[in-house]
């Protein structure tokens, strides 16, 4: 606000308070308007059924508000926003040229230095047609994972996070999208992928080497059958599987022993001896083994 501003402003407050202390009058029998007086002293005219008359003392001070807010307006520097003109300096005269003086040459930009907001997140492309849900982990709860977009289409989601693919429930899944799904960072943000519920072939999961950081996989009353096993040698990093009201048997075990970074496996309802169970218990102790008394 520039001094012509203040001034206007200081105006128009001495109005509005010289308006207040000085309001209009009216007969209260008749609302018939009186003069101008003091607040603290009625007209003298009629000392008894005079009061403020509140409706002219409004719209006086709705007036003298315009008519501040008008004068403030005009008041407005002009000039505001213009480019500065600076007199042009008179030229410095000197016995001997000066040697020449070059600016240090600014740091050059790389892309990377500026990313735009599209760079600043994965990209992944899932089927137009739509295969799930895309699950995020939480801010505040890292073990916690928050609904983040349907997988359909271009998904943008922010970098840093871990991603689990939750596959739509009781349609039969095709895993070859995931060729095609981003590039090897996206693909590596995905720790977990839950095809519970879910119908496909075996042969589809090998489509799961295209993420390189996958530790989780539910299987849980999928169709999954024996022959997926042939398949977890390349995807050693598994660190849980879930079995559970599937049909694997046995047969599975040998393969589900080799996979040394498994730390927790779910073989609930599954058709796994508990014999078997032992010898995967005896080879990683370290694994939390879940099954029912009695698989057979």
């Amino acid at each position: 606000m520039n001094p012509k501003q203040r001034t206007a402003l200081w105006i128009g407050i001495v109005l509005f308070v010289m308006v207040g202390i000085n309001p209009p009058w009216k007969v209260v029998a008749t609302n018939s308007p009186l003069g101008f007086s003091p607040i603290y002293h009625s007209p003298r005219e009629q000392q008894e059924g005079v009061d403020i008359d509140m409706s002219r003392l409004i719209v006086m001070w709705i007036i003298t508000a315009a008519i501040t807010g008008g004068l403030i307006a005009t008041a407005q520097d002009k000039s505001r926003g213009a480019p500065e003109k600076h007199a042009a300096p008179a030229p410095e005269k000197h016995a001997a040229p000066a040697p020449e003086k070059h600016a240090a040459p600014a740091p050059e930009k790389h892309a990377d230095s500026a990313r735009t907001p599209a760079q600043d997140g994965l990209v992944f492309h899932f089927p137009e047609r739509g295969v799930g849900d895309v699950l995020v982990e939480s801010d505040d709860d890292p073990d916690y994972l928050n609904f983040f977009a349907e997988a359909r289409g271009k998904v943008t989601v922010p970098r840093h996070k871990k991603i689990q693919l939750e596959m739509r429930k009781g349609e039969k899944i095709d895993l070859s999208f995931l060729s095609s799904l981003g590039n090897k960072e996206a693909r590596s943000a995905i720790y977990s992928i839950d095809l519970s519920q879910c119908k496909f072939d075996d042969a589809t999961l090998r489509n799961l080497t295209w993420l390189p950081q996958l530790e989780e996989l539910d299987l849980s009353g999928s169709t999954v059958s024996d022959m997926f096993t042939e398949h977890l040698i390349h995807v050693p990093q598994l660190k849980k599987i879930w079995l559970d009201e599937t049909e694997i048997t046995s047969q599975s075990a040998a393969a589900l022993g080799k996979l040394d970074h498994l730390n927790k496996l779910s073989l609930v309802g599954a058709k796994i001896a508990e014999e078997e169970i032992k010898l995967l218990r005896d080879k990683h102790p370290e694994c939390d083994i879940v099954f029912e008394e009695g698989n057979t």
